[in-house]
Order: structure tokens, then sequence, then C-alpha cells
């Protein structure tokens, strides 16, 4: 019996495995159409095409995806509300909802480099 539901434990957790390898896979071709999408924008251009922040200021790349809920939140922003980055960053810097205890571990770990 015990052989059973740890062979179950173990197909459950590759399909878990899976199923985030083909999110990660899906967010690769993502990056790539953005990147091919605003190749050559100057700084200036790709300001003007942005989805813009609450505060006003052209978001990121990433949020491009924003309004299809096919983007990943920049934890760098939900962080402390900075990235290196900036608008060329990947990842979205419109508001996310980021559980507090996501934040927390990332932060103590220090994973911000792991986050790109």
């Amino acid at each position: 019996k015990s052989s059973h539901s740890s062979a179950s434990f173990a197909a459950e957790h590759l399909q878990t495995d899976d199923g985030l390898q083909i999110k990660r896979l899906q967010y690769q071709q993502h990056q790539r159409m953005l990147r091919e999408r605003f190749q050559g924008m100057s700084v200036t251009e790709l300001a003007r095409v942005l989805p813009v922040m609450p505060s006003g200021e052209p978001s990121s790349m990433g949020s491009v995806l924003h309004q299809t809920d096919q983007c990943r939140p920049c934890l760098a922003i939900a962080a402390s509300t900075t990235c290196k980055a900036g608008i060329q960053c990947m990842f979205c810097h419109l508001p996310h909802e980021v559980p507090p205890q996501v934040l927390e571990a990332l932060c103590r770990g220090g994973n911000e480099e792991k986050i790109r």
C-alpha cells in the first residue's frame, strides 16, 4: 500500500514538473517574441509604446503581456520597486498580487538574480 501511494505521489510530482517546464518554455517563447517586436527601438521609442504604470511612467517590455494574463511579475519590482533592467525587463512591472511569504523568502534568500 505504501509503495502505491509513493508511486502516486511520484506521478503527481512528475506531472507538476512537466507542467512547470511547459509554462517555462512558453514564457521563453513569449520573451523571444518580445525581443523581436522591440528590436532596434530606442529607449524613447520603447517608452512610448509600453503600457503605463499607475505612476504614469512606462512599465516594461514584459508588461505588454499583462492584458492577456500571459505575463510574469517582476519580483524585483514587487519586492523593492526597483528593477535593474528598467523598461527593457522581460517581466511585468504592472501591479500583481504576489503572496507576502513568497517575497519574504526571496528577499531572505538573496534570490533577486534567480528571479530574472
